[in-house]
């Protein structure tokens, strides 16, 4: 629920784009590469103090409210299973770079995600081409 706590301040320029200053749990503290279409909104509000001003329950409800509109069913958690599977196969199966995107300390727990995305086998199975 770190949204609830973005500033406008977290959105930091760097040599390849921008990246946002996320407070996770345990007060740790992280960059990650912010998506333009992330940028943009954030510089929409012209502010560098907090974005919104709501608790992440409220957070919760209007994201749930906002991901069923777009055809994402279920809670906030099911975003990050969406993000997860559409970060996996943008990367072409790179579990490492959807790990650290996730923020993860362990890949083993990406890999829960790499099986509900995993059509490649199937789909490498059936570009094979056999000798008759």
């Amino acid at each position: 629920m770190e949204v609830s706590g973005l500033r406008g301040a977290d959105l930091e320029s760097s040599a390849d784009g921008y990246t946002l200053r996320v407070r996770g749990k345990g007060g740790h503290e992280l960059t990650v590469p912010a998506h333009a279409r992330v940028v943009e909104v954030i510089q929409s509000y012209r502010t560098l103090g907090r974005l919104w001003p709501l608790n992440p329950n409220q957070v919760s409800r209007k994201a749930c409210a906002a991901m069923g509109a777009l055809g994402v069913p279920g809670s906030f958690h099911a975003c990050r299973h969406y993000f997860a599977t559409k970060a996996l196969a943008a990367s072409g199966g790179d579990i490492v770079t959807t790990s650290a995107l996730m923020r993860h300390q362990s890949i083993a727990t990406t890999m829960v995600y790499a099986k509900l995305a995993d059509e490649k086998p199937r789909n490498t199975l059936n570009a094979l081409i056999l000798p008759a």
